[in-house]
């Protein structure tokens, strides 16, 4: 036991008397093996002995005493020959005040003197004997300890404050504790050093984050997904006095091998104050700093500066350091700390990332922590008010956890956002396993309706990894009135999705759930989704007879369908009802109700369901809210309601005794404790091991005493059972890992983060996983949207702000011990041809339809026709343009891994004698089909649905985008049918049309056009408002809605080898560009000023000189203007434009006899936008078939994902095309530095034999960045063609193979390689340093002379050496 062991746990009495022999015998108690915590700490709280180092915060000093006289540090490098001077032990006396004693035996002491108020005085000094105890006053949001003294001569009590005034230790009377004071002191403690920089020892801390002030740092708190980007670790707010280049000392704690990247990012602070926590008050939206850090893209959301980032992550507590390129101007900032994680793929898979099982102590966790910043020759010190080092860190890995809506803000207008507020979710898995998932954008007020309110939909098919860009489903305006109260909204939408492939989305529409019979009418509304939610029919509107003339609306989240028994195919909800009528009923209720209903997608219908006597449920106590179901048995299901009275959840079994009617019995429930009612959800899971379970959502606790502060947005579980008693287990807070309450709290501080965490959804994922959308926020932040008792809606008021998060775990996270079931592996099947509209009135224009399946090749090893088939089970449903079905076939089936139908087949399979699509309006054909295993009919695929439309007349509709379909993913869409850009729709004439055209970062969208020339002249760029008139989605410029109008009033202006039709061209600014330069070993010989220059093709997207020369004469490392600008291709794909190659446009040529093999190197010219915002890839091409090798061209501000940079992958390096200097950003030339031929052998390994042996052997010496070094090697066989290609693309791009689709980059230039007709060896390219003796030139007939004829020359040249070269030119 080391003797600082032997102290510690030392009695009181030991411990003075080990200080006394420390005295006597000069005996140094703190070994070299301690260190300074990193934390800081109450040393009131300490144990008594614990040892610890006094911080004057305002002078920026550690303070100890020698000899009786102070002495100063300003780092936290305590060695042995100090360590008695600035260590003291810390000693408790019964009342809990404390005295501190150095190694040295000197005590800081305060002493009062004086009777009279006015004649009191304190004062300072360093004793070797005790006379006072300190009191102390400890800030836990600030770390600030204040140490005094009670001195009380006569009837008043007064506080002498240990301080230090004019850089001396001094006493205090009574400071202020408003503002910085010199009685201000930060202790730490003194620990054994475990190699964690005093991090290991440092105490857990859950401190909130209420306000940011200067030098305070907080360590982030949550979860964090895998493969997520810009994930905070830790922030710091510093104030700068001048502009300066930021250094950013650091750790990382925890599983740092799951980190792939680490970086920096700083925000200048709001003048503002930071966010309100405070019931009773309301704070200022757009001026509250309190805005999340949008890790999405931080300098577009939230307007953060990129400081850099780094690949070399450091070991969990090593220190590490940060030095930015960038110059910060004088200012207050907020420093990030932030980490790219790795995907699951990189890690080796999901089961590589340890389970949770309910358990706080099973986290994966990581974090960091900012120690220092320092500028110039200041160094801030960061006090940190939390602390999770010694457990990991602060976050939490989970398999994803993504933000999927933002609040936005008017200060950042570049914001991906459109809507200031989101909320109320609803997710659901549609039946090709894509993620659907709902949103009210609340985009004026965050209130309920009425409001000014879309419905939007966000979409994932590759199970949450990737979401598409928003739809607005239902769309919102400002219609009806003067004030919000009067606008004609939408909200609480609900989703549901059946085996068909049908979606629907439910919302509430109009005034409200209160009012009278004369106020605008409540609707409920909603829409119906042929094709998994791609594209969405016309509004549809509940009979208000249904619910009894009240206003309603149907529960918000995801929707119970019946799997089986009575209800199977259906959806069941609970529509819950105000007591208010609705317009135009004589109506009264003094309790809510909830209408329970089903719906049916083949009649799009919706019908009562009678529950007992009555066709609603009534509670007498109190009123019933929103509800939810979850199917538990054949025809049982469990009913959860939000409840108004004891307990705020009620709990119900229904058993259907047919499809329209059910017994309905209360159940009792326990360990699930609320604070109030709120929305939840609920679904079951059938584990490999346990059974099955019910999963829960809820919040469990209020962050404050009042206004629905809802917080704790809780898992729960128990078994599925029959029972009347439901007994409920509390697994993980799904959005703070560390609130660890039982529930029913009604205060601030709980858990790590003062977060609203309300509504949720849940859904089963096509993984097995389970997906949970919530509306959530970090900060419980309240505000006004105006003035909260004089607006123009009298039923306007504030609440807290959300977002919408998605949070993706396992089974075995939420439940220890539950095993997922073992993935079914089996294909889905391919239907053609792709969802398309046909002509009704020409009978030759009608489908053959093909199903196909892959099982029985891609799982050779489980799937054949002979003994181990594959049924593949299709459906034709023929709707009306209502959407209500007509004829369906019975499901029919084949074992072969295909069949085709044609289209009489097909109707007459549904029955029908004739062809039912003849001269129809807007009918179509539904074709669903899926496979199941023949050995298991467990084993089940997802289904894949095509819609064939039949309208009259049609025509071809596509989406192009300039200057390339990379800017945008691009949704064309019609009902059942959506297109991605360059793919043409056949729509009907007279059929609304949508256009979700949204900008990738860094472009920007500049609008719709009809006719548009990239960089033409006015004439040549053509509005498409001009010519036809639609409606911009929710003042969103990019999404668009249209009825098609008929070629004779906007003609087709598009007619090419790829068809014909109407063409409207998205066009997008992204105002970046770049040059290139292939270089390859061969020369043309000697130029005019007798040097030997490489032969080399070229483009750049202007032929003005400046940009041409700039090119040509490129060397990697030139900085240029900071300001430079290229002009953006104007086409996506491009070709070299020139050289000084002998091919077609100056191309580049290799000899027929490939004696030296064929290299390239490939230069490039970013200007600054370029340099600062993208990056490119180069990749080579031989024939058709790419080499594995690439380059990849970094930009200043585009950190790179996945495995793009992986050396296993092929990547040969990583370039950065830009460069700093003093603070400032350049673009940079990368490429080709250098180029020498000659004979005389190098011995060095930077020149490259190309003829072995022998005095003369032949060398070249090329140095280049980016070099494709044995294209072809030495004496190849091969007359092909090699390309070189160079992308310019943004920082989404995470793999090369993601570049055959021209969607994944912005600018493609080709140049290419060709066999020369003429030259036939190229041995004369290396003759640089032999001597010639003469030249002779040979007509085509043999004919020589000394100079060269018109037409072909053979050129012979004879050296000093007897040697000799040729080569064929044409003068």
């Amino acid at each position: 036991m080391t003797y600082f062991n032997q102290f510690k746990n030392a009695t009181r009495k030991t411990k003075r008397l080990l200080v006394l022999f420390a005295l006597l015998f000069g005996f140094s108690a703190h070994a070299a093996t301690h260190v300074v915590s990193a934390i800081a700490v109450d040393p009131s709280t300490l144990d008594d002995g614990a040892q610890v180092v006094m911080y004057h915060n305002s002078t920026g000093q550690f303070v100890g005493c020698s000899g009786g006289n102070e002495v100063t540090k300003a780092d936290k490098k305590i060695t042995d020959a100090d360590a008695d001077y600035y260590v003291f032990t810390v000693t408790k006396n019964s009342e809990g005040k404390i005295y501190l004693q150095n190694g040295a035996g000197y005590v800081p002491q305060v002493t009062g003197s004086g009777k009279n108020y006015n004649a009191i005085a304190f004062k300072f000094s360093w004793e070797t004997s005790v006379t006072n105890y300190f009191n102390v006053s400890y800030n836990s949001a600030s770390n600030v300890a204040r140490l005094y003294i009670e001195y009380k001569p006569r009837l008043y009590t007064y506080k002498g404050y240990m301080s230090r005034t004019n850089d001396r230790m001094s006493a205090k009377q009574d400071p202020s504790d408003t503002e910085t004071d010199d009685a201000d002191w930060t202790f730490y403690k003194y620990v054994l050093d475990d190699g964690t920089g005093g991090y290991g020892t440092a105490p857990t801390k859950h401190n909130q984050l209420k306000a940011w002030t200067d030098n305070a740092g907080y360590q982030e708190v949550g979860y964090i997904g895998l493969g997520n980007k810009n994930q905070v670790l830790a922030s710091a707010c510093v104030n700068y006095s001048a502009a300066q280049i930021p250094t950013i000392a650091y750790r990382l704690f925890g599983h740092t091998e799951y980190l792939s990247a680490v970086g920096v990012y700083a925000r200048k602070r709001d003048t503002g104050q930071d966010y309100t926590s405070d019931k009773s008050a309301y704070g200022s939206f757009e001026n509250t700093f309190a805005h999340i850090f949008d890790y999405r893209n931080p300098e577009k959301n939230c307007g953060a500066i990129f400081l850099g980032f780094t690949y070399d992550v450091p070991e969990q507590f090593a220190p590490a350091t940060f030095t930015s390129n960038v110059s910060l101007d004088a200012g207050e900032y907020v420093i990030y700390l932030v980490a790219n994680t790795k995907t699951a793929e990189e890690i080796g898979g999901l089961d590589q990332l340890p389970l949770i099982g309910g358990s706080r102590n099973n986290f994966t966790r990581v974090g960091g922590v900012i120690e220092t910043v320092t500028c110039g020759t200041t160094t801030y010190k960061i006090n940190t008010v939390n602390n999770y080092s010694k457990d990991g860190g602060g976050r939490v890995i989970v398999p994803k956890f993504k933000l999927l809506y933002a609040p936005r803000y008017k200060k950042f207008a570049t914001s991906e956002e459109y809507s200031k507020y989101y909320r109320i979710p609803a997710i659901t898995r549609a039946s090709d396993g894509t993620l659907v998932a709902l949103s009210d954008a609340r985009k004026n007020h965050i209130h309920d309706v009425s409001n000014n309110i879309d419905i939007v939909s966000r979409r994932s098919s590759d199970n949450g990894k990737t979401w598409s860009d928003y739809i607005v489903i239902f769309q919102g305006s400002e219609d009806g009135g003067a004030g919000c109260k009067y606008w004609n909204g939408y909200g609480d939408g609900a989703v549901a999705s059946f085996s068909n492939g049908t979606v629907i989305a439910t919302a509430i529409h109009g005034f409200g759930l209160s009012g009278g019979t004369s106020d605008a009418a409540s609707d409920v509304v909603w829409k119906v989704s042929r094709d998994n939610g791609k594209s969405w029919s016309s509004e549809f509107v509940m009979n208000k007879d249904l619910y009894d003339g009240y206003r309603g609306n149907i529960s918000p989240g995801n929707i119970c369908v019946g799997k089986e028994g009575h209800l199977k195919g259906k959806a069941l909800v609970g529509l819950r009802t105000s007591t208010s009528p609705n317009n135009g009923y004589s109506v009264s209720e003094t309790k809510n109700r909830v209408y329970c209903m089903t719906y049916d997608p083949d009649k799009n219908a919706w019908t009562n369901v009678k529950v007992g006597e009555s066709k609603y449920i009534r509670d007498n106590d109190a009123s019933l809210d929103e509800t939810q179901f979850v199917q538990t048995g054949e025809n049982e299901y469990l009913m959860s309601v939000r409840y108004y009275g004891t307990g705020s959840r009620k709990f119900y079994r229904l058993k259907f005794t047919s499809a329209t009617t059910a017994t309905v019995t209360s159940v009792s429930q326990s360990g699930m404790t609320l604070a109030g009612g709120c929305n939840g959800d609920l679904i079951n899971y059938t584990t490999a091991n346990q059974g099955t379970y019910v999963i829960h959502t809820i919040p469990k606790d209020w962050a404050h005493d009042g206004d629905n502060a809802r917080t704790s947005l809780t898992a729960y579980y128990t078994k599925a059972s029959a029972s009347d008693r439901l007994d409920w287990t509390r697994s993980l807070d799904l959005f703070d890992p560390f609130d660890n309450t039982s529930g029913g709290e009604k205060k601030s501080g709980i858990g790590a983060l003062d977060e609203s965490a309300q509504y949720s959804s849940l859904s089963m994922q096509e993984d097995g996983t389970i997906a949970v959308l919530m509306d959530a926020y970090p900060y419980a932040i309240r505000h006004m949207d105006g003035d909260r008792n004089n607006n123009t809606a009298a039923t306007h008021w504030g609440d807290w702000v959300m977002g919408q998060y998605y949070i993706n775990l396992r089974i075995g996270d939420l439940i220890p011990g539950a095993e997922q079931p073992v993935a079914q592996v089996i294909d889905a099947p391919v239907i053609s041809p792709k969802s398309s509209t046909y002509d009704s009135y020409v009978t030759t224009d009608r489908p053959e339809i093909t199903i196909s399946h892959k099982n029985y090749v891609n799982h050779s090893d489980l799937y054949n026709e002979t003994d181990a088939k594959v049924n593949t089970l299709y459906d034709f449903e023929f709707f009306d343009a209502e959407g209500v079905l007509q004829k369906e076939a019975s499901i029919g089936n084949f074992q072969t891994e295909s069949q085709s139908f044609t289209w009489e087949q097909v109707y007459k399979a549904m029955g029908y004698t004739s062809d039912p699509a003849s001269e129809k309006k807007g009918w179509y054909l539904r074709v669903s089909a899926y496979c199941v295993s023949d050995a298991n009919s467990a084993v089940v695929s997802n289904k894949d649905v095509k819609i064939y439309t039949f309208t009259n007349p049609v025509r071809n509709i596509k989406v192009i985008g300039l200057p390339t379909s990379g800017a945008s993913k691009t949704e064309l869409s019609t009902q059942g049918n959506t297109v991605g850009s360059d793919v043409w729709l056949t729509v009907g004439v007279g059929q609304e049309v949508r256009i979700n055209a949204p900008a990738l970062y860094p472009f920007t969208f500049k609008g719709f056009y009809y006719k548009y020339k990239m960089n033409g002249a006015d004439n040549e760029q053509v509005k498409l408002s001009q010519k036809l008139a639609y409606n911009e989605v929710s003042g969103m410029q990019h999404q668009i809605t249209f009825t098609v109008p008929s070629v004779a009033v906007l003609a087709d202006n598009h007619n090419d080898v790829d068809g014909a039709g109407l063409v409207i061209y998205a066009v997008y600014d992204v105002e970046a560009g770049f040059s290139t330069r292939v270089n390859t070993q061969y020369n043309n010989g000697l130029n005019s000023s007798g040097i030997y220059e490489s032969q080399y093709s070229y483009w750049t997207p202007s032929t003005d000189t400046q940009h041409v020369e700039r090119i040509q004469g490129a060397e990697s490392g030139t900085q240029y203007a900071k300001d430079l600008v290229i002009p953006v291709a104007e086409n996506q794909n491009n070709t070299h434009i020139g050289g000084t190659g002998t091919a077609p446009d100056k191309g580049l040529t290799y000899p027929q006899a490939l004696n030296y093999g064929l290299d390239a190197y490939v230069t490039l010219v970013p200007d600054s936008r370029a340099a600062k915002y993208l990056n490119a890839i180069v990749r080579v091409k031989k024939d058709d078939a790419y080499l594995q090798n690439y380059y990849v061209v970094n930009g200043a501000n585009q950190p790179l994902y996945g495995n793009i940079t992986s050396a296993f992958n092929g990547c040969l390096g990583v370039v950065n095309w830009y460069a700093y200097s003093g603070g400032e950003f350049y673009p940079k030339a990368v490429g080709m530095k250098s180029y020498e031929v000659g004979t005389k052998p190098k011995a060095t390994s930077a020149r490259r034999s190309i003829v072995e042996g022998g005095a003369n052997g032949a060398w070249y010496k090329v140095d280049s960045d980016i070099s494709f070094a044995g294209i072809c090697e030495k004496a190849e066989t091969f007359d092909g063609v090699v390309t070189v290609e160079i992308y310019l693309v943004n920082g989404d791009v995470t793999s090369v193979n993601e570049l055959s689709n021209s969607n994944y980059y912005i600018t493609k230039v080709s140049h290419t390689i060709v066999k020369d007709p003429d030259i036939s060896t190229g041995v004369e390219d290396v003759d640089a340093e032999k001597t010639v003796a003469g030249v002779t030139y040979y007509n085509l007939l043999g004919v020589s002379s000394d100079s060269p004829f018109e037409g072909v020359n053979v050129v012979v040249t004879t050296y000093t050496d007897g040697t000799k070269s040729s080569k064929k030119i044409v003068k």
